[in-house]
């Protein structure tokens, strides 16, 4: 009687055992065809700092001067004579250096503005945008974007075994309403080889990453 009873009881957990897995199985399943999906996409990209800043009239020339302060690790991304592109309002002007007097984060810039009175000439500070460089980045939405062993990356769907490989991505150049603009050459913060290390256009990445998504089978 207690033989028949230990078979029994084997196979009611045997049974359940099996149902479980079904029940997984089918869960991923399901779920891994719900799983959002972006696509990574190149896109030419406008790197700018914001300011704010006064516009004086320039006496010696047809032009105006913009002036602003800018710390230090800002003024490396300018030298003098170099062209930039100065947006307020969504106008776009054209400027370049014309001159900059070192002092510790307090930096006086000077950009002489290629036309005058694009802007009101005023002792007031206005704010703008100083466009210094134009490159094609990768357009990643922010939530897309995690931190795994001290190094930023996305979750790449691999076509073909479908399921997801952390790979690390390049230095944020800019953000904007929600999206990341990606350097296209990845940082070299690990020297892990496994580590996959340059997401690439058209690639099919996560949209919001977690545990349960990254450790399925996506269709």
């Amino acid at each position: 009687m207690n033989k028949r009873k230990i078979k029994l009881n084997k196979s009611k957990i045997f049974l359940l055992g099996f149902l479980v897995c079904i029940f997984f199985y089918a869960s991923t399943l399901i779920m891994g065809n719900f799983v959002k999906l972006y696509v990574v996409s190149e896109e030419k990209h406008d790197i700018a700092i914001k300011v704010n800043a006064k516009v004086r009239s320039d006496l010696n020339s047809n032009s105006d001067l913009l002036e602003t302060y800018l710390t230090d690790e800002e003024i490396n991304l300018f030298e003098k004579k170099k062209s930039v592109n100065i947006k307020k309002d969504n106008k776009i002007f054209s400027a370049y250096v014309y001159k900059i007097y070192y002092n510790k984060n307090q930096n006086l810039i000077k950009f002489k503005i290629n036309q005058k009175n694009m802007v009101k000439a005023s002792t007031n500070e206005q704010e703008f945008d100083i466009i210094y460089s134009k490159t094609y980045t990768y357009k990643i939405p922010e939530k897309s974007i995690v931190v795994k062993d001290k190094m930023k990356g996305v979750y790449v769907l691999n076509e073909e075994s479908k399921h997801t490989n952390f790979v690390q991505i390049g230095k944020i150049l800019d953000t904007k309403e929600g999206y990341a603009y990606v350097d296209k050459v990845a940082e070299s913060s690990s020297n892990d080889i496994s580590v996959n290390k340059n997401v690439k256009n058209f690639d099919r990445i996560i949209l919001k990453p977690n545990f349960i998504n990254t450790n399925i089978k996506i269709y």
